[in-house]
């Protein structure tokens, strides 16, 4: 009897630690099931899901990272004014994309302060112009193409700084106790001062200090490029420039056409399919949105305008500013998340009976891509939503090789000859095969012309 005791105790025991093990078991595994889900849920929270449900046509897009809004307004092209030894005025000329970058974070801040606390502009000469792009200490912001100042002051300051017009050009520079701002309108071609008294000049010094010249010109302060756009930027001698691998990041396969609904919040489960020559279309609602072979999305909302994608409003009115920012969060998830080495910038805002029509396009190394599809992404802005937009996916990768370029003199007078009074540019041109490469062109001063 005392042996079959032992015995039940003895069972009773190894049935409790059995028990207790499959808690501990089952614990662990609630543990490594929690640790799963947090780690797919931050995988996917990098996927660039701009619209996100029903409240998202409420309030409009996300808001962006901090420093996304500032990083859009990089220029492509950077002028530094430096005091030389002599007193002379010395040049940095910067074009490439990571150099940039790197001294617009510092510039930044004075220029957003600049804005901010601009006075009213005044109207002044080509001459005040000239001297005003080689003013130092000071820089000149090219951002390649008309940029609308309240779309700068925003992505900079968030606010309304009261300026209207369009600059490709800005001028940035110290001018007694405070800064100055030049630009040309590119709308009325005039040229424009503001002044910002009493802000701290000494961050625009502080970012500019230690640059080195390299030598680089503005047409106008060359006589041998007397035939040229005079404000075109002479950068050092270019021997090369990289070569970028190109590919289409979206593939073939109703598959792609899913993954971009699912980036734009459209139920693939609430859409028809179907084909329309080498074009995927998806239906949803009265709203379509294709895609090609090649890359080449549109979407087009119907008749009944379903608010798929809204403005936000500020107060009771749609701002300029608030409408280019939408546009340019629907670009950086879509075309700019698969893009690769590229970078988008603006590259025109254009005012319509109906609306207002926005456009971006790549740059690589700085230098603006030239797409036979003519944009990276283009929208339409109209009663307080976007109703169409057209997207170019393209994704580019640097390669070790590089592209021999005519040497930029000789560039120079070669487009004086055949294009007199147009700027001497860089460009990459992709016309749709696996390499882009950079070279020379015309450009005018108002809007693109290929040389």
């Amino acid at each position: 009897m005392s042996n079959m005791g032992n015995n039940m105790e003895h069972n009773t025991a190894k049935k409790r630690r059995a028990i207790e093990l499959g808690k501990d078991l089952l614990i662990l595994l609630l543990c490594c099931s929690a640790l799963l889900l947090a780690i797919r849920g931050q995988l996917f929270s990098s996927a660039p899901r701009l619209f996100g449900g029903q409240d998202s046509r409420q309030t409009g897009t996300a808001e962006p990272a901090v420093g996304v809004q500032a990083d859009a307004a990089c220029p492509l092209r950077l002028a530094v004014n430096l005091t030389g030894a002599n007193g002379e005025t010395a040049r940095l000329g910067l074009q490439d994309d990571a150099a940039c970058q790197a001294l617009f974070q510092q510039l930044a801040a004075p220029l957003a302060e600049a804005l901010s606390a601009a006075d009213a502009p005044e109207q002044i000469s080509r001459q005040q112009w000239e001297q005003a792009l080689s003013a130092a200490p000071g820089v000149v912001l090219d951002f390649q193409s008309p940029m609308p100042l309240p779309v700068l002051v925003h992505w900079l300051a968030g606010e309304d700084a009261g300026l209207t017009a369009q600059t490709r050009r800005l001028a940035l520079y110290v001018q007694g106790d405070g800064l100055a701002l030049c630009w040309r309108d590119e709308s009325s071609g005039g040229y424009f001062r503001t002044r910002a008294q009493g802000v701290n000049t000494r961050a625009l010094s502080d970012a500019l200090s230690g640059l080195a010249p390299n030598g680089a010109q503005f047409a106008f302060e060359n006589p041998d490029c007397d035939r040229l756009d005079p404000d075109t930027l002479l950068l050092p001698q270019t021997a090369s420039m990289p070569v970028y691998a190109v590919s289409d990041p979206m593939g073939d396969g109703r598959d792609s056409l899913e993954t971009l609904m699912g980036y734009l919040n459209i139920s693939a489960d609430a859409s028809s399919f179907y084909f329309a020559g080498s074009e995927q279309v998806a239906r949803s609602e009265s709203d379509s949105l294709r895609l090609s072979q090649s890359g080449f999305a549109t979407y087009e909302a119907g008749e009944a305008r379903s608010g798929r994608f809204p403005v936000p409003v500020r107060g009771d009115q749609i701002t300029l500013a608030d409408a280019v920012d939408a546009c340019r969060r629907l670009a950086a998830a879509t075309v700019g998340f698969h893009c690769g080495q590229a970078r988008l910038y603006l590259s025109g805002v254009t005012q319509q009976e109906d609306g207002l029509e926005v456009c971006f396009d790549y740059s690589l190394s700085g230098a603006p891509v030239q797409l036979s599809s003519v944009h990276a992404a283009r929208f339409w802005v109209s009663q307080g939503q976007i109703v169409k937009f057209e997207l170019s996916f393209r994704s580019y990768a640097k390669q070790e090789g590089t592209a021999a370029l005519l040497p930029t003199r000789q560039a120079a007078a070669a487009l004086a000859v055949e294009h007199p009074g147009h700027e001497l540019l860089l460009v990459y041109r992709d016309t749709g095969g696996d390499t882009a490469s950079a070279d020379w062109a015309a450009a005018g001063t108002s809007s693109q012309e290929e040389g």
